[in-house]
């Protein structure tokens, strides 16, 4: 079977874990404007907040750049805080010390990834870190400009690499770049995000513990038929009781 030698790796909400970081600031800069938002929209809203937020609402351009600024503020103060997902240290130092090459592709500036990177001791683990710092806001992935410039710093080809992550973004940057991807989708993404869904952009691998990572590096985990109707019985479904769901926005 087909083995990676470079590893390319998003950080929200594949590393770290942070699924619930951003919508939380988002939620908090807008109900100071007198907007709630449901949690799918506060997703959404994710990539591209700007844009989001004056197409659904009466606040300006002006204001809608301010709450984003606020917003990053809060992320960058709690950043400190997050915390890695099950196994991801150790699977990195793994991969890392059996020769692999690792590239941390994000689109979060890097103020906002170093103080965890530190905290856990894995910052060296990394050849190169490409942040939103390094690129302009229409090269964020999709696009595979970041993907590419990881690999150009390391030496590598996109034949020789796979790109890991939990959102569309990931995989379809990693399909614009040329490499294979790997969809990280455990019990707790189900809860955030439709894997049907994510499913229809065809990774070419399926994921739920972090540590099946070293299976697909070296090799060892078969890419297969994976059926999201049978999994989401088994780990859960993306919307569960607990978690509401309303369709409306108030005040939109």
């Amino acid at each position: 079977m087909k083995h990676y030698d470079y590893i390319l790796l998003d950080w929200d909400g594949n590393i770290a874990r942070t699924l619930d970081l951003w919508p939380g600031a988002l939620n908090e800069v807008l109900q100071k404007r007198g907007y709630t938002l449901t949690r799918q929209q506060l997703v959404e809203s994710t990539w591209g907040f700007v844009a989001y937020v004056t197409k659904n609402t009466v606040i300006s351009v002006e204001e809608a750049t301010k709450a984003m600024n606020e917003a990053n503020e809060i992320v960058v103060s709690r950043s400190p805080d997050v915390e890695l997902f099950p196994d991801a240290p150790e699977v990195l130092k793994e991969l890392k010390e059996s020769g692999k090459h690792l590239a941390l592709i994000t689109t979060s500036e890097r103020r906002m990834v170093t103080p965890a990177l530190e905290k856990y001791n894995i910052l060296d683990l990394f050849e190169t870190i490409i942040s939103d710092d390094d690129i302009e806001k229409e090269e964020r992935k999709p696009n595979p400009k970041p993907l590419l410039m990881a690999l150009e710093r390391m030496g590598g080809t996109p034949n020789k690499a796979i790109m890991v992550g939990d959102r569309d973004k990931d995989i379809v940057g990693g399909r614009n770049a040329g490499t294979d991807s790997v969809l990280f989708c455990s019990v707790e993404h189900q809860q955030h995000y439709s894997l049907e869904k994510l499913m229809e952009h065809k990774p070419t691998y399926v994921i739920t513990e972090f540590r099946d990572l070293l299976k697909v590096a070296n090799g060892t985990h078969a890419p297969g038929n994976f059926r999201p109707n049978a999994n989401l019985r088994r780990f859960g479904t993306s919307k569960p009781k607990n978690t509401p769901f309303y369709r409306g926005v108030s005040g939109l």
